[in-house]
């Protein structure tokens, strides 16, 4: 018998999400536009705000769309270009960009003081937090006694105590770890045209993005039939005598026995991500008028171009760019090579 379920239950009570703003703006030139820019400052207040809100399981959705509450936006962005040379045969110019955005809950169902912690809100904190345990290394041989208090054993991973009653609850001993949303973004570019030649080249930047990596969850997992796919220094002593050497981690626990926080929790699996990427390099070839003329053309331009060649950080996954996405191994992006003919007839 063929039949159809809804795949996701409505709302009747959803409403628009409304925003107010001020902004204060300021554009700006000086020697003859030589250097220009602008600066915009702005407070924005979201409310009515449209989110995927999770439902309990005995309801039998996962989720359904809401209006969950108030969320407000602080922040300033910055650009400046700069013509740094111009001469006729050899022109220069750059560009700088700077963002930086703080939001926070003010309000969740029309109530100031209550979280919802199954969905990850809290009241003043920014609405993309990370809420967890905190990571506190593994547990040492000369602190088994210490571990043993609270269920553990030598080579699982520890979390931090909060009220330093001996016994981790997740009511008590959890708390805000960090934000998805970077500290700052920047951005530059750069393009140089000399005669027929023309370069570009453009990067951007995000500084203090605190994410869980979805790459390490997958790649230090050493519950694959007991593999891990990544190369990493776990907690280990050896079972026998065949003169292998203990390993004392502090980073990654005994593997297949990471304890509950390590396993359930990922707690060791949270990562603070900063990069500069190369996001294209451009070259390129306008040919003169009259060659093109000559080949029935109003205009001929060929190019070559290279998206994402480069990026520069210290998070070791596939691309810091993702570090923080849903996919299971963080996503990536790819290096593309183009090359190009631009025509007009």
């Amino acid at each position: 018998m063929n039949g159809f379920i809804p795949s996701q239950i409505a709302n009747k009570i959803l409403t628009w999400e409304t925003t107010s703003e001020l902004n204060l703006g300021i554009d700006f030139g000086f020697f003859r536009n030589r250097i220009s820019g602008s600066l915009d400052i702005y407070n924005r207040l979201s409310e009515d705000l449209l989110m995927k809100q999770k439902l309990p399981k005995e309801t039998g959705w996962e989720e359904l769309d809401a209006n969950v509450g108030s969320v407000r936006n602080k922040g300033v962005e910055l650009s400046l270009t700069t013509v740094n040379i111009d001469n006729g045969d050899f022109s220069w110019r750059t560009t700088f960009t700077f963002s930086k955005n703080t939001n926070e809950i003010e309000s969740l169902y029309g109530q100031t003081e209550v979280d919802d912690v199954g969905n990850g809100w809290f009241i003043g904190e920014a609405i993309e937090s990370e809420y967890n345990y905190k990571f506190d290394g593994i547990w040492q041989a000369d602190e088994a006694a210490e571990a043993a208090s609270y269920g553990q054993t030598e080579g699982e991973a520890k979390v931090v105590d909060v009220n330093k009653d001996g016994v981790i609850d997740p009511n008590d001993d959890r708390m805000i770890l960090g934000s998805n949303d970077p500290d700052w973004s920047g951005g530059f570019s750069t393009n140089m045209k000399y005669r027929g030649f023309d370069f570009s080249l453009n990067l951007f930047t995000n500084q203090g993005m605190f994410v869980y990596s979805g790459f390490h969850s997958n790649f230090a997992d050493m519950r694959d039939r007991g593999r891990a796919k990544l190369d990493v220094d776990s907690w280990y002593i050896p079972d026998n005598d065949a003169g292998i050497p203990a390993q004392y981690s502090n980073e990654y626990p005994q593997p297949r026995n990471g304890g509950t926080y390590w396993r359930n929790d990922g707690v060791g699996y949270y990562r603070l991500v900063d990069y500069v990427k190369i996001k294209n390099i451009s070259l390129g070839y306008t040919f003169e008028q009259n060659i093109a003329s000559r080949l029935g053309m109003s205009h001929l331009r060929i190019y070559a171009n290279v998206l994402n060649p480069f990026v520069f950080t210290d998070y070791d996954g596939f691309d810091p760019e993702w570090a923080g996405s849903d996919y299971g191994d963080g996503g990536v992006s790819s290096v593309t090579y183009q090359f190009g003919i631009s025509a007009r007839f």
